[in-house]
């Protein structure tokens, strides 16, 4: 998924909805990716603080012509056509993010196993 698709897929669901990945952690904020540090991850929040869809909307506007560092340095600029992937900060598991479902009002976040398919970006 695309920087781009993300916010058109943000600015479809409910804005005051909780926000979960398919297997049970809280998504957080975006950041540079380690497989390609030119591309963004969304990354885990591991304190347990719920994510709603206004919140990563926020984020996510924010990150088109934003400036990351990667994970082992470098500067990198982001766009609307940066591909964003769901590994946590320092993975390279080319899990990616496929679509949403709403499950007990809350938004879900489909991620694949997207390794067959990295020469694609």
């Amino acid at each position: 998924m695309l920087l781009k698709d993300w916010i058109d897929t943000l600015e479809a669901l409910p804005a005051d909805a909780e926000v979960v990945f398919d297997f049970g952690a809280s998504p957080a904020k975006l950041c540079s990716w380690r497989g390609i540090y030119a591309q963004l991850t969304l990354m885990y929040d591991d304190v347990g603080k719920a994510a709603t869809v206004a919140g990563l909307l926020v984020d996510a506007r924010a990150a088109d012509g934003k400036t990351y560092t990667g994970y082992k340095g470098g500067d990198y600029v982001m766009s609307l056509d940066t591909p964003v992937w769901a590994d946590d900060y320092g993975d390279c598991n080319y899990r990616g993010l496929i679509g949403t479902r709403i499950d007990d009002g809350k938004v879900v976040l489909i991620t694949a196993d997207l390794s067959d398919y990295r020469v694609m970006w």
